[in-house]
């Protein structure tokens, strides 16, 4: 196995299987690929035959596709009058939920 991206998958040398080996990451590599030559199991002390070579392209999904959603419908901030521009009259934190 060779190509760029060879740190985040593995193959199975009998079953030819790719699995992953890192945790993939559609916002840092959304379409990773690696290059793999097909070798023959030779008899002990032979020279594999290695004869088919490709590139496997794998395209990411990016499933975390959920809006913010607020819990509360409006919100409110008492303030004194008589402040200066730029003062801080309060804070909203939000939440992105992941699967």
């Amino acid at each position: 196995m060779t190509g760029g991206d060879t740190n985040l998958f593995s193959i199975d040398p009998k079953t030819g299987e790719i699995y992953t080996a890192a945790l993939l990451s559609y916002y840092t590599n959304p379409a990773p690929s690696i290059d793999v030559t097909a070798c023959d199991s030779p008899t002990t002390g032979a020279t594999p035959n290695c004869a088919a070579a490709l590139t496997v392209n794998i395209a990411l999904v990016d499933v975390n596709n959920f809006a913010p959603v607020c819990t509360v419908p409006s919100f409110n901030f008492n303030q004194n009058d008589q402040h200066a521009a730029d003062t801080s009259i309060g804070s909203i934190t939000g939440k992105h939920i992941a699967i």
